[in-house]
């Protein structure tokens, strides 16, 4: 249809307003289970945790995974703490030691050994000897760095001697490691394979300590994890429009660093948006004008996102 009518308008709201989001997440494992050298084709999947050295001074690690799906993968992880209880010390309150967190880098299951000693391995299952009894062997027992765990400690904190009958609760809080493997299990869920816990001085008899597990309701491990989302992007809307000098004037404001493009179309049906004018903001807001002739046929007009300069 030909004709000199002023076009119409239609805007298009594209994204909601802009704002920095954060939030945070509190997670229990997925799996947790302990490599046990005491009882080393045994599975501990459905048991307390172990970790340190008996008083036979035979190391025990626990393997623990947290799913952080729920965060989404473009969020910035500020703050990562892993809570934990130790419930039970050797005799004698049992030896002070380290407790570090490694990022761990093969596949494991959590099994469903039961009891302080765990259950004979089901085929599958992670042991002290085996990644998967059965089926395939740690390439040394226990589980080897920088082959199956990172070399590097994500985290660590200070065990004291525990008084028999008493628990206490401690933290491996944010360091920049600990932050850098959320942060890549966030972006890449694949690669989480969770954390190995050792005793610093697990050659040492006695340094060993129980930790309640996730099979323990009340005080399981907890995983609380705080992030930041991106800005939204802001939502383009045409500030005016009129007809001025034969002409038909949009108006409207270009943020800074976005690209906003004026597009139109003759028809709503059957037809494709052509682009009228496009307009970057790389350092500053742009207060932007869009004009079009008003001879011509009737057309359509919106206002959208065309790029992003970062």
């Amino acid at each position: 249809m030909n004709s000199t009518l002023v076009p119409v308008i239609v805007a298009f709201l594209l994204a909601a307003a802009p704002g920095v989001n954060a939030a945070s997440a509190v997670l229990t494992p997925v799996a947790d289970t302990t490599l046990f050298e005491s009882f080393a084709n045994n599975n501990l999947g459905a048991a307390s945790l172990a970790v340190g050295a008996t008083g036979h001074a035979l190391a025990a690690r626990a393997l623990l995974r947290f799913n952080v799906s729920s965060i989404p993968s473009n969020a910035t992880v500020t703050s990562v703490s892993l809570r934990f209880v130790v419930f039970r010390a050797p005799l004698n309150e049992g030896l002070p030691s380290s407790f570090q967190l490694h990022r761990f880098m093969s596949p494991w299951t959590e099994g469903t050994g039961v009891d302080n000693i765990g259950s004979a391995a089901q085929p599958g299952e992670t042991t002290w000897l085996s990644q998967f009894h059965g089926s395939a062997s740690w390439s040394q027992p226990g589980s080897a760095a920088d082959v199956d765990y990172s070399s590097t400690i994500s985290s660590s904190v200070p065990i004291n001697p525990l008084p028999e009958g008493q628990t206490a609760m401690y933290a491996f809080e944010s360091t920049p490691e600990l932050l850098a493997d959320v942060q890549a299990w966030v972006s890449q869920t694949t690669s989480n394979h969770g954390w190995i816990m050792i005793s610093s001085d697990e050659d040492t008899a006695t340094t060993a300590r129980r930790i309640l597990s996730r099979e323990d309701a009340s005080a399981p491990p907890l995983l609380e994890i705080e992030y930041t989302l991106p800005p939204a992007d802001p939502v383009p809307q045409f500030a005016s429009a009129a007809t001025a000098n034969a002409a038909f004037e949009m108006r409207f404001t270009v943020p800074s660093t976005y690209c906003y493009e004026v597009q139109y179309r003759e028809s709503l049906v059957n037809t494709n948006w052509s682009a009228l004018t496009n307009v970057c903001a790389p350092v500053s807001d742009v207060q932007a004008v869009a004009t079009d002739a008003l001879a011509g046929p009737q057309r359509f007009y919106r206002l959208r996102i065309s790029d992003r300069i970062r």
